[in-house]
């Protein structure tokens, strides 16, 4: 047998699944197409059928992937051996079960070979690592008004930071994942610095890049009078709503660290929260018939301002792949375009479906209301989270930012390997 590369290994490592863990291979059979293998894991027995393409496709040695930068070295279609005659399948001249039932060992026809682990081949048939999906925790008013609901949602800016610990972030971003908002409390005073630095851009860094749109990096929000080019940028309310629609790619995740907060009644300037999620669920008991409704009818967003013509037409509600996403986005909403709307009882589904969902979310019993201390940061995912804030005056300044979703989840599924 040809002796199999240790880097192997260290390959497969990145794409395990715990879900694998104590299974074992324990027969296999080859055919002209493909392979079947039968794992045992916590006495059962199952087996998969592999594809011969498909399983030399994904095979990680350092002839298909580079070791240095962990990318692919060769096409799919290079793998169809034609002769002038129908394709040939590619075939392994080896498929040996090793190290005890933990991989499978194959020498392919075309001079590859490589270990599958146990873990790894059950991770082709399922969901990988790089798309683990927390089931999220939708939440109302009965939820966030127990007493550890904030506390537990909460993290001290200094153990968020810490560069020799990311067990506390990791923690932060699972809670992030499931409830769509969190609290970095205990930030250093701005003015200490000088204004210097900007904490909102470290805390933003420590997850990942900050996604830059036309406000810039980072942005303020405090009132600009008739300067503002956004109503956030004013001393008006704020209705309950999200950023960025009217962008192709919406960030995911949006950062607003509290700098300074209007003095006075707990109202002024007080922020509130709605997870739309819960909008849904109250939709889906009440009347689910008006959900087809809300997931077809587009609604157009837009925003025209100087120099800038930024438009898109979106449904109320998106079901992505692995997640449900809102749009909702009053301020920034522009006339319905009414030849893309020619299915009346469908429209009047519509309606239904959006008086049932304002009704939800205008309803305090459905919102998380806090007045952000000041030198503190809120965390949350603009694709689910409603944010508002009341009508204040006197001094008011977030700082603030944005970050894409693909890399929250890029450090979510990173922290999870290593932890898990």
């Amino acid at each position: 047998m040809l002796r199999r590369s240790a880097l192997n290994r260290a390959f497969v490592r990145f794409y395990s699944l715990d879900k694998g863990k104590g299974s074992k291979i324990i027969g296999r059979e080859v055919t002209q197409y493909g392979i079947t293998v039968k794992f045992q894991q916590q006495g059962q027995v199952k087996e998969q059928y592999l594809d011969h393409l498909l399983l030399r496709d994904a095979s990680q040695s350092p002839k298909s992937v580079d070791p240095i930068s962990s990318q692919k070295l060769f096409t799919t279609g290079s793998l169809l051996i034609d002769r002038g005659r129908p394709l040939e399948p590619i075939q392994p001249g080896i498929a040996d079960i090793v190290d005890e039932g933990q991989g499978l060992y194959v020498h392919w026809n075309d001079g590859d070979q490589f270990t599958y682990t146990s873990e790894y081949l059950q991770s082709l048939v399922g969901e990988s690592v790089s798309i683990k999906k927390y089931d999220p925790k939708v939440w109302n008013q009965e939820i966030v008004s127990k007493p550890d609901f904030l506390s537990a949602l909460s993290i001290d800016y200094h153990s968020y930071m810490d560069p020799h610990d990311e067990s506390s972030l990791f923690e932060t971003i699972k809670k992030l994942d499931q409830y769509g908002i969190g609290l970095v409390t205990d930030i250093p005073d701005e003015a200490a610095t000088n204004y210097s630095e900007w904490f909102v851009q470290m805390i933003c860094e420590r997850i990942g890049h900050v996604r830059t749109t036309f406000y810039g990096e980072l942005f303020d929000v405090k009132n600009q009078a008739s300067q503002a080019n956004n109503i956030a940028y004013t001393a008006k309310p704020l209705p309950l709503h999200m950023d960025l629609l009217y962008l192709e790619n919406i960030p995911g995740w949006q950062l607003l660290h509290c700098i300074k907060n209007s003095e006075g009644l707990e109202e002024n300037g007080q922020n509130y929260f709605v997870d739309s999620l819960g909008a849904l669920n109250y939709i889906k008991n009440k009347d689910p018939s008006v959900l087809k409704a809300l997931e077809t009818i587009p609604i157009t967003y837009h925003y025209r301002r100087d120099d800038k013509r930024y438009y898109q037409q979106r449904p109320l509600v998106e079901h992505k792949k692995y997640e449900t996403v809102v749009n909702y986005s009053p301020p920034f909403q522009g006339p319905f375009n009414l030849k893309d709307i020619t299915d009346i009882p469908l429209l009047n589904q519509f309606k239904k479906g959006l008086y049932m969902f304002e009704e939800y979310i205008n309803d305090p019993k459905n919102q998380f209301q806090i007045k952000l201390p000041e030198n503190s940061c809120v965390i949350f995912h603009n694709r689910r989270i409603l944010h508002a804030r009341r009508q204040f005056d006197g001094e008011r300044w977030l700082k603030g930012c944005y970050l894409d979703a693909d890399t929250f989840s890029s450090k979510l599924s990173y922290l999870y390997e290593k932890f898990n």
